[in-house]
């Protein structure tokens, strides 16, 4: 994000605006640039979340992984608890295969999670972006076999 102001105001820029200017100053260049890059990916992967929704059509399982991570906005949340915890983790470790796949795998965990738990909300409205009725869409399973 750049110290550039937005063409048009709103509160959700307003909001990045806020959190940004709290935050950015005490942190590294590595996390300023993880957390843009993460902010960035989730406004580009959200419009694709809402043609899904419009739509109706689940993508298949092996493309929804990568988008679920992403619109979970996890990573996002990761960033902020750098911040939270008072400083930078060391650019060494967040970029060590260790490191990314302990949050890749916690980061599946909470998304699908999320899923089981809102699947009837999901299920309601049409929602297609959901792990269980992805599985259950692309292996012709029944409800409880794809939970």
């Amino acid at each position: 994000m750049s110290a550039a102001r937005p063409r048009r105001t709103t509160v959700v820029t307003r909001t990045l605006a806020a959190i940004w200017s709290r935050t950015a100053p005490r942190m590294s260049e590595g996390w300023r640039k993880r957390f843009t890059d993460h902010l960035c990916e989730y406004v580009a992967i959200y419009n694709r979340d809402i043609a899904n929704r419009r739509f109706c059509e689940p993508p298949p399982f092996e493309e929804y992984l990568p988008f679920r991570r992403i619109v979970g906005a996890v990573y996002i949340c990761w960033d902020l608890i750098e911040v939270a915890q008072g400083g930078s983790l060391p650019e060494r470790i967040v970029t060590s295969d260790l490191c990314q796949n302990l949050r890749v795998a916690a980061n599946d965990i909470t998304c699908w999670t999320n899923d089981i738990f809102s699947l009837n909300k999901d299920y309601a409205r049409g929602d297609v972006n959901n792990v269980v009725a992805i599985l259950r869409h692309a292996g012709s399973l029944t409800w409880p076999e794809a939970a």
